[in-house]
């Protein structure tokens, strides 16, 4: 199966897709350490978002993009 099938099939099995995720650090870093994080790396909540406006011409498949927007935050613990 192609990327494209796996796509496709995905779509007609669950509707739009998504993603998440979540990230838990290490039991030092949750305790605010600020020495366990220059000492041994980094320790962090990294967040993104984005979302895009498009429309498509159905009898030529033709994709349109009207705008993209793009949200990044990031916080080292």
């Amino acid at each position: 199966m192609t990327f494209e099938e796996a796509v496709v099939t995905a779509i007609e099995f669950a509707g739009a897709l998504n993603g998440s995720g979540a990230y838990k650090p290490p039991k030092d870093a949750q305790r605010g350490s600020f020495q366990w994080r220059r000492d041994r790396g980094l320790a962090g909540i990294f967040l993104f978002a984005q979302v895009a406006d498009v429309s498509v011409d159905t009898e030529t498949g033709q994709l349109t993009v009207h705008k993209i927007w793009a949200a990044h935050d990031s916080d080292e613990l």
